[in-house]
């Protein structure tokens, strides 16, 4: 009799190290949402990774792909510290592995909040039973249960014919056999199926998860794209603090992190038929209105109905109503729109037509960034032949929303990442693999891995420019932050007046000089139109090196710019430099072109002896109107050959703008400025005082001016006081002196500068 062979051994149980690469023990953070990155074991073990939380925060376990030794975790956080422990397994080997760590989410309480918003027709489905419908094919009835079902409502029936009269005169036929019935249609654009009998079944609630869960991921990127740039973990917030435990608690109900930020559903006052009209669709080529749906957005916003802090931060709009129109190859009720800086109405707006491939859970993040399922175009569009399939959708979707929020917060385009487009790979922020396809050069079917900090952001970052603008932006702030520089007390009053300093340039014979009382944080720099380079200010430690203080007041000169550009700006034939100055309250000033508005060139005027002062011309504030009456004045009591004249008061003339000013002398004429129609206010002038800065408040036109004098005596502002934005007329040293005004009118004054002098 042979023996049995005899039992193998049970392999014994390996344990393998996890390294983090982007985080700390104990560090604090300051999102919602935590990308946590590294690797583990030795070699490119592939497996799987569970991150567990304590029981104080109410969040479910995650599990996480290991690819090839690479790891990212999406780790929701409450506020103050949160226990984790990481368990991992690797595919086909008993190699396994557990680590805690501890993270406190420091949540930023004084920072605004990007706002979440929904917009909807007026006669939009969401406004019946929260636009939720019942499955399209019914369940057979069994048994003894009655064949005949209960007819619907009449109200039903009125409403499903108003919706198919609507499909006819609104929505053209597909070329694929016709449009999606109204009635059968879910809340936005879906394929059939399961798809969108989940939108169809979970109506508006269902749309808020998608949309929440996203904006939980941009903020997770924008955090960690921050740590890199080595400006701490910094990204905008969500109103979601009223979901978080009461401090103390020692455990907390079950909770989701797509159910915790609050999405605010408005109605606008536009229809179901101007929504989705053509000429209101931003991609219909020659449309009257391509810009329709940020405007009905902005109406939206403004509405009184609408609570009024919507208006006071950055918002993120989705137009709920969008219809892809397959015959004419047009989303409808759709623009990928966005606008917004410090004093104004700043939103972003994008279509709802992407939603059908987002996941409504954070354990469905994974599978969509993975989902190949070719997009149905018969319902649901390829946008600009980007979006073939789910995944690729999803990307452009969520990232294109993101890019209009980030022209909200403040960003033009950038010459690359974000703001240009580079959220085609805006799965590589969460993912370590991603499915072949034409861009990554792997063929179907295969992936691309590993996805690892050292290429998951070549297109997919913030760029520098955007970075410093975040790190200046209220929407930022983290607790870590210094003060603000030169916001001297805490009180409402100087907290209004370092929010409205404007930055101005000043053109000097040395160079351009840049002023802001607030603090100038940056200066960008842009050759022929094209963002170049900046100089920055972050008052942050950064490397090792101590924190640059933003100054008050810089001059940038020829020689300096030349070096940071790499060519001769004061040569004839060289490209046009534009100055961009970013204060540290975000207020802006644009120098449109070094060479003839940088370094000033020294004028002659009559009654000025040139030996022994220089004079030089300020730029003007407003828009100069060329086609208006120019205005030209040197006041006789700064020249050199009227000695005698004696300045009494200033005349100030406005209404809802400045109309103008009168100056009057002891012996001698009046002199005018301007058309001087409106009401007169008067400031009397003492002998021996002098203009020492006019402040004007300007936009498109002069709203208002403030004379104040050498002694310190003030008009007081005149005119349109909350009008344009506030900026200073005023020598570009304490020596110096204002000799005469020059500008532009029509019936009110478009535009205003400064002839100032300094001595020899």
């Amino acid at each position: 009799m042979v023996p049995p062979p005899p039992v193998p051994q049970r392999p014994s149980s390996q344990k393998s190290t996890l390294r983090f690469t982007n985080l700390q023990p104990g560090e604090s953070v300051y999102t919602r949402l935590l990308i946590v990155e590294g690797t583990v074991g030795s070699g490119s073990p592939s497996g799987q990774l569970t991150v567990s939380h304590d029981l104080t925060s109410g969040f479910e376990e995650q599990i996480w792909e290991i690819n090839q030794g690479y790891f990212k975790a999406l780790v929701p956080l409450t506020p103050g510290k949160n226990d984790l422990t990481l368990n991992w397994t690797i595919n086909g080997s008993s190699e396994h592995g557990r680590q805690t760590v501890s993270v406190t989410y420091d949540r930023p309480s004084s920072a605004p909040p990007l706002h979440l918003v929904i917009v909807a027709a007026c006669d939009s489905p969401v406004w019946q039973n929260d636009g939720r419908k019942p499955p399209v094919v019914p369940p057979r009835p069994s048994g003894n249960e009655a064949t005949n079902s209960a007819q619907p409502r009449k109200a039903d029936k009125v409403s499903r014919f108003l919706n198919r009269a609507m499909d006819r005169l609104d929505i053209a036929a597909g070329t694929r056999g016709g449009p999606v019935d109204e009635a059968d249609r879910a809340i936005v654009d879906a394929p059939p199926g399961p798809r969108r009998e989940a939108l169809r079944s979970g109506g508006i609630a269902e749309v808020t998860r998608r949309i929440a869960l996203q904006a939980y991921l941009w903020q997770a990127f924008h955090a960690e794209q921050m740590r890199r740039h080595g400006m701490g973990r910094r990204a905008f917030q969500l109103d979601d603090a009223h979901s978080d435990p009461a401090p103390g608690s020692s455990s907390a109900p079950k909770r989701a992190l797509e159910s915790l930020p609050h999405i605010h559903l408005l109605k606008s006052r536009r229809t179901l038929r101007e929504f989705r009209d053509p000429e209101n669709a931003q991609q219909k080529s020659n449309a009257r209105n391509a810009g329709a749906m940020h405007g009905f957005a902005r109406e939206a916003l403004e509405d009184p109905s609408t609570p009024q802090f919507l208006r006071w931060s950055p918002v993120a709009a989705l137009t709920l109503d969008t219809m892809y129109d397959a015959k004419m190859r047009l989303i409808r009720a759709h623009a990928a729109l966005g606008a917004g800086g410090p004093g104004s109405l700043s939103h972003g707006v994008m279509g709802s037509h992407w939603l059908w491939a987002a996941p409504s859970s954070l354990q469905q993040v994974t599978a969509a960034f993975l989902d190949t399922e070719p997009t149905d175009e018969e319902c649901c569009v390829n946008d600009l032949n980007e979006c073939p399939t789910a995944w690729q959708t999803l990307n452009i979707g969520s990232g294109a929303f993101f890019h209009e929020a980030g022209h909200a917060l403040n960003n033009p385009h950038w010459p690359s990442g974000l703001m240009a487009r580079g959220y085609v790979e805006f799965n590589r922020a969460f993912m370590t693999r991603e499915p072949g396809c034409r861009r990554n050069g792997v063929a179907a079917g295969g992936f691309f891995a590993p996805i690892h900090a050292g290429n998951d952001d070549k297109h997919n970052h913030i760029h520098r420019a955007q970075a410093v603008r975040a790190r200046w932006h209220p929407c930022f702030y983290i607790p870590s932050d210094p003060p603000l520089p030169y916001l001297r007390a805490n009180d409402q009053a100087t907290w209004v007046q370092w929010n409205e300093n404007e930055p101005a340039w000043t053109s000097t014979p040395q160079g351009a000089l840049l002023k802001c009382e607030s603090g100038i944080g940056a200066v960008e720099i842009e050759v022929d139109g094209a963002y170049t380079t900046q100089i920055e200010w972050l008052n942050l430690p950064i490397d090792g090196r101590s924190p640059q203080v933003p100054p008050r007041q810089t001059v940038i000169d020829a020689a300096y710019l030349s070096q940071k550009v790499g060519f001769d700006v004061s040569h004839p034939t060289s490209a046009r430099v534009k100055l961009n100055a970013l204060a540290c309250n975000m207020r802006q000033a644009e120098l449109p072109d070094f060479r003839p508005n940088g370094v000033a060139r020294p004028l002659r005027l009559p009654g000025i002896d040139s030996s022994r002062r220089t004079i030089v011309r300020s730029l003007p504030f407003g828009q100069t109107n060329t086609s208006g009456r120019q205005w030209d004045v040197i006041f006789p009591h700064e020249r050199d050959d009227t000695p005698h004249a004696q300045l009494v008061a200033i005349d100030i003339f406005s209404g809802a703008s400045l109309d103008g000013l009168q100056f009057h002398y002891a012996n001698g004429p009046r002199v005018v400025f301007g058309p001087c129609g409106g009401s007169p206010f008067r400031i009397t002038v003492d002998r021996g005082d002098a203009v020492a800065q006019i402040k004007v408040r300007a936009g498109a036109w002069i709203d208002a001016v403030e004379v104040v004098l050498r002694s310190g005596k003030t008009s007081g502002m005149r005119g349109n006081v909350t009008g344009g934005s506030l900026r200073v007329l005023e020598p570009a040293s304490g020596e110096g002196r204002i000799v005469g005004l020059y500008g532009t009118s029509g019936a009110w004054m478009d535009s205003i500068g400064a002839y100032t002098s300094a001595p020899v």
